[in-house]
């Protein structure tokens, strides 16, 4: 029998207890109202009772007092004690005691209408007052009242008693009732639940026993246990769901042997490539398209940690945006691209590839080659060679390549541009007396006083050659070219230089020559006409600044007192 017909059936009898739980409950509680009405009729009996005796009793003192008295004033009152009486007796419900009961009460009413005649004879001759009493025989009447009280307490006890006997059994009957028809109930529910217990255990261990097995059978299989054979005797669709199992891990079985087998043969490739890469000096990085770090090298995990997941930006450049190996997009289109990069004071060759995935997703792949070194050695070599070593400023080669830039800068953004040219006046003399080591001091001191005037950045002091030297002051004027001139001339003439061997000091003088870039000038051109200034200069007997002049007449700038040696 399959699950579904054996949940179906199990199902089907349980519902069928149910309603006959519930119906059995249903006729039970019937029976327990029926019962307590009968208890609650036989309650109401004995209180009508309990009254009609109250009312007889108090009829019969009545009655005694009328006769004892001889007083007809309270003969009316029988009358209203026979309507209430009679009333009391209909409340009673005669009809459930037995026919003796019936015929009790029945004598109650005549012995109560026997009773009542002297009240009636007393009525009949309400003037005779007290009179009447004298025509009637009240031994007679007395007898006669004694042997009704008599009999009618009789007759009240037995039915009292009747109708207390009757309600005990009615009370009795309906605790039994009560109590028989809980207990069936209790018993009744008890075998539903304990069915429905005992079904609901069979079933749950009908099905979960073979997918206990199944469970345990699974985790043998993620704990790497592929040889796995499930046999069991129970319902069609559990051996079905066994057959279907064993079959995979049959399947399974097959299958781990194999990608163990390819498993090992990866595992020796990548560690060979491993090997290769790890004793790498250049770092190799893989970044994914969110330039997240998906591999790196020992060289690169040396240098920046193990970064493997972090952003390639935040691990390699210490920043929290985009850098610029980040943000490109040939890698994306196939291309490899080259580039020299600086991180954290390191320069790197860098060669960007597209690396694809696994998933299918390119990636990027790249090397950094640190060239730090051999960068700082060409800036060494570029610099020195650009560079004067005696003075430090740029040499005669840089400033003939840079004065043709700045000159076709200044004509592109139609800007100014002066030169001054420099020459140490009587330099030769001074160097042939007193030796080229004081001649080098000289030069040096210069050198450095240049720079101190000059704009840092903008303005580009040269060594033109021996005791010559230039300043190309970009976006200069004449006129502003002349107050630098001079704050050079005079803090230069105020300088002492000190000769050991004489125990003295000297002074010396610069002659300095001014030209302005003119509409029609080039750089040479431009070189020409401040030689040409400083010339003049000199001719005038230095130790003074003149400006070139394009009507090709030259004027001398004012100076102030010098020494000449």
């Amino acid at each position: 029998m399959r699950v579904g017909q054996r949940l179906g059936l199990g199902f089907g009898i349980i519902l069928v207890l149910i309603i006959g739980t519930v119906f059995c409950v249903s006729f039970f509680l019937h029976r327990i109202s029926e019962t307590q009405k009968t208890v609650a009729v036989h309650t109401s009996n004995r209180k009508n009772f309990k009254e009609l005796r109250e009312h007889i009793e108090y009829w019969l003192i009545t009655v005694k007092e009328i006769v004892k008295e001889r007083d007809i004033s309270h003969a009316d009152y029988h009358e209203q004690l026979e309507t209430s009486i009679e009333k009391k007796i209909k409340d009673i419900e005669l009809g459930i005691y037995e026919k003796d009961a019936g015929d009790l009460l029945n004598e109650i009413v005549r012995l109560f209408h026997r009773l009542g005649k002297l009240d009636t004879t007393m009525q009949r001759y309400p003037g005779m007052g007290k009179d009447i009493f004298k025509t009637i025989k009240m031994d007679e009447v007395m007898k006669t009242y004694e042997t009704g009280v008599s009999r009618l307490t009789k007759v009240l006890a037995v039915f009292d008693e009747t109708i207390t006997l009757a309600y005990k059994q009615a009370v009795a009957y309906s605790k039994k009732v009560e109590k028989n028809c809980w207990l069936s109930t209790y018993i009744v529910v008890a075998i539903a639940v304990i069915f429905c217990i005992v079904y609901a255990y069979r079933i749950t261990r009908y099905v979960t026993k073979p997918l206990n097995l199944l469970s345990a059978a699974t985790k043998k299989i993620a704990n790497g246990s592929y040889d796995i054979i499930l046999r069991t005797k129970s319902s069609a669709e559990i051996e079905e769901l066994f057959n279907a199992f064993n079959t995979i891990s049959l399947k399974l079985n097959t299958s781990n042997r194999k990608l163990a087998q390819t498993y090992k043969t990866i595992k020796e490739q990548k560690e060979f490539f491993d090997t290769i890469l790890s004793n790498t000096k250049d770092m190799i990085f893989i970044m994914n398209k969110e330039n997240k770090i998906e591999y790196m090298n020992n060289a690169a995990s040396n240098e920046y940690g193990y970064a493997v997941g972090r952003y390639c930006y935040d691990a390699i450049c210490n920043r929290g945006t985009l850098c610029h190996q980040c943000g490109i997009k040939e890698t994306l289109k196939g291309q490899t691209v080259k580039m020299e990069r600086t991180i954290q004071g390191k320069v790197y060759d860098s060669i960007i590839v597209p690396f694809v995935n696994g998933d299918m997703h390119i990636s990027k792949l790249e090397i950094l080659r640190d060239i730090t070194e051999r960068k700082q050695l060409q800036d060494e070599l570029e610099r020195l060679s650009i560079t004067d070593k005696l003075t430090g400023l740029y040499n005669r080669r840089y400033f003939d390549d840079i004065l043709e830039k700045e000159v076709l800068r200044a004509r592109r953004h139609q800007h100014n541009i002066s030169l001054l040219f420099i020459d140490i006046d009587k330099f030769k003399h001074f160097n042939d007396t007193y030796g080229h080591a004081a001649g080098d001091k000289v030069l040096q001191r210069l050198g450095n006083l240049v720079t101190e005037q000059i704009r840092k950045g903008i303005d580009i002091p040269c060594r033109y050659g021996g005791e010559e030297f230039t300043i190309i002051l970009p976006e200069t004027t004449n006129r502003s070219a002349i107050t630098i001139a001079n704050r050079i001339l005079n803090d230069f003439r105020n300088i002492k230089f000190r000769v050991p061997l004489e125990n003295k000091t000297i002074q010396k003088t610069i002659s300095i020559g001014i030209a302005e870039l003119g509409p029609y000038n080039n750089a040479k051109a431009l070189l020409v006409n401040a030689d040409e200034a400083m010339y003049k200069a000199k001719k005038l007997g230095g130790n003074r600044v003149c400006e070139y002049e394009f009507n090709a007449s030259l004027k001398s700038a004012k100076s102030a007192d010098f020494l000449v040696l």
